[in-house]
């Protein structure tokens, strides 16, 4: 869960606008310019939480691509500090409960910030830094996935002339699943439709 949180502040400090917050089967969305809550069924990808925000402009390749880092590597950030305060609590503690509870904690914690730096890993927070290391076009493609999911909220899949010459962009210069999402949504518009009907938004990365 702190994970994630470390994945809002760092949007938030880059004031990319907030999408959608879920935590244990309860998500906190933004609607309409409102905040709401709801149930939900918790993913696989997303078991404890996950978060979702929107720059709020389409991104610069060369002037933005720090902020795009930056956002991924917040998770891990904020796990480094929680392994930190874990650690200086085990050393300051005298009960033993609480001793072996942070122990636990930490080993998990360590896990988990190790399997995030893993760039083999789907998913991973390296993985996705390695993405835009790897082709700095990529933010665009990334920018596009989350207006997607910010258009899905709103039940609005119009797509001006801006957006598509955007898409028509990704589709030259992405790769791989974000050029995908981008080809489907400029050429499949019964499929969007079917998506924005049954509220899939799985739907738009199979």
């Amino acid at each position: 869960i702190m994970h994630e949180v470390g994945h809002l502040l760092a949007g938030l400090l880059y004031k990319f606008e907030f999408l959608r917050f879920n935590i244990l089967g309860l998500e906190i969305f933004k609607q309409k310019g409102k905040i709401k809550v709801k149930k939900v069924k918790v993913g696989i990808a997303g078991a404890m939480a996950c978060v979702s925000l929107i720059p709020s402009d389409v991104p610069d390749v060369k002037k933005d691509k720090h902020k795009y880092v930056n956002f991924y590597l917040g998770g891990v950030f904020m796990q480094f500090i929680l392994l930190i305060i874990s650690s200086v609590l085990m050393m300051l503690t005298k009960n033993s409960i609480l001793f072996h509870a942070l122990f636990v904690f930490s080993i998990f914690d360590f896990y988990v910030i190790c399997n995030q730096l893993n760039p083999d890993v789907l998913l991973a927070d390296l993985n996705s830094v390695c993405f835009i290391k790897r082709n700095p076009q990529n933010i665009k493609g990334i920018y596009y996935g989350l207006l997607i999911n910010k258009k899905l909220y709103e039940n609005k899949m119009e797509i001006n002339d801006e957006e598509k010459m955007l898409l028509k962009d990704i589709i030259d210069n992405c790769d791989d699943v974000y050029s995908d999402i981008a080809y489907m949504s400029l050429n499949h518009d019964v499929d969007i439709k079917r998506i924005v009907e049954n509220k899939d938004l799985d739907a738009l990365y199979e």
